[in-house]
């Protein structure tokens, strides 16, 4: 769909082409900062499953390492609002 066509046809009233082609720009880059939270969790996530394999006191000094970001009052809450 050509430019005009997306004002002419009233896809979104009020708005340009250029606007909609900056909210574009916008969610894209807002998903793929949200895919790259996600990533970096489901990373210690299966890194502590790993280091789990290692023995449990290695295991417990790593999820003792990584608490604090792994089980953050922040950092949990935001990540189920991004998954969801």
């Amino acid at each position: 769909m050509a430019d005009a066509d997306l004002t002419a046809h009233g896809a979104v009233p009020g708005k340009t082409a250029d606007d909609l082609k900056q909210a574009s720009a916008t969610i894209k880059a807002l998903h793929r900062l949200s895919a790259l939270l996600i990533g970096a969790f489901l990373v210690l996530h299966i890194a502590n499953h790993l280091v789990g394999l290692l023995g449990q006191p290695l295991h417990i000094r790593f999820m003792q390492a990584i608490r604090p970001f792994y089980r953050n009052a922040v950092v949990e809450p935001a990540l189920l609002m991004l998954i969801a």
